[in-house]
């Protein structure tokens, strides 16, 4: 079996929604919304990172990482780190 990692893409985005059923949600449009709050309008980074496995034009799994501000809460001021 050959498998191709590659970045996402706005053109897997459809991919992205429908295999999600299997973990987020039956729904797609539930899922569409869960992936565009959580990577596409993330404040922390500029654009979705996630990598994508394609078996053919199949894609078959996702592996999303989502930026964060993390607050330094050790006695000191707080600040975004």
């Amino acid at each position: 079996m050959d498998y191709e990692l590659v970045p996402y893409a706005p053109q897997y985005h459809g991919h992205v929604v429908e295999l999600q059923r299997h973990l987020w949600s039956p729904s797609p449009d539930v899922n569409a919304e869960y992936f565009r709050w959580k990577y596409e309008e993330n404040p922390y980074v500029a654009e979705p990172i996630a990598a994508l496995a394609l078996h053919g034009d199949r894609l078959v799994a996702m592996r999303g990482f989502w930026g964060a501000g993390w607050e330094e809460v050790s006695g000191g001021p707080r600040h975004i780190v």
